[in-house]
């Protein structure tokens, strides 16, 4: 993988590139948290992707993005003791994404009507978790859940394929992503979402 990565970078350096061009998408996915100390959750999620090409040619780029993650995730429940009870959890994922592309959604100027993409980077995931914890009442501890606002930060990947549709670069998009939390709980996110490029 690292050659190709090299060979890639090597034969953008010798390859004449067009100007930088700014592309983005915006679609829905599924998003799944999993934690070391919690249960795994998951939440519906909006995304936007921009993106700004640093080396382009007609059929491949490289490109860095922040594709942005919004994400909720709820639940309800009633007891004839306790009566109603509703907790909704949210994320913010927002990951800094160097991409190599192939074919379409590569660049504007692309023909091509099939491609794929891969990449790596680094990112922050702001959410609100479900997670284990003590209580202590009257001096006895219980385990329970409670709900908790946790920052984390790690390193991120991603990979898809697109789809040209219409004229121009019109494409649709599968997105493939993971995020490791090396912080806090530590958790690990799971992604698939569709977008649409425009």
């Amino acid at each position: 993988m690292k050659k190709l990565l090299i060979a890639a970078l090597a034969l953008f350096a010798l390859t004449k590139t067009n100007a930088q061009s700014f592309m983005h998408g915006a679609g829905t996915g599924l998003s799944v948290v999993t934690m070391k100390n919690g249960d795994p959750s998951a939440y519906g999620t909006l995304l936007y992707s921009p993106r700004l090409t640093v080396m382009e040619t007609e059929t491949s780029s490289i490109t860095v993005g922040i594709p942005l993650t919004l994400g909720l995730a709820g639940s309800y429940s009633y007891d004839n003791y306790y009566g109603e009870s509703s907790d909704i959890q949210y994320l913010v994922n927002a990951p800094l994404m160097v991409n190599l592309n192939i074919g379409a959604g590569s660049s504007p100027i692309t023909e091509d009507r099939f491609g794929f993409f891969i990449g790596g980077g680094f990112g922050i995931n702001y959410g609100n978790y479900l997670v284990d914890d003590v209580i202590i009442v009257d001096g006895f501890e219980y385990y329970d859940q409670v709900s908790k606002n946790v920052t984390t930060y790690g390193p991120a990947a991603n990979a898809g394929v697109r789809i040209g549709v219409g004229r121009q670069t019109k494409n649709i998009e599968i997105l493939l992503s993971y995020m490791k939390g090396i912080n806090e709980t530590k958790p690990n996110t799971f992604g698939l979402a569709c977008l649409f490029n425009f």
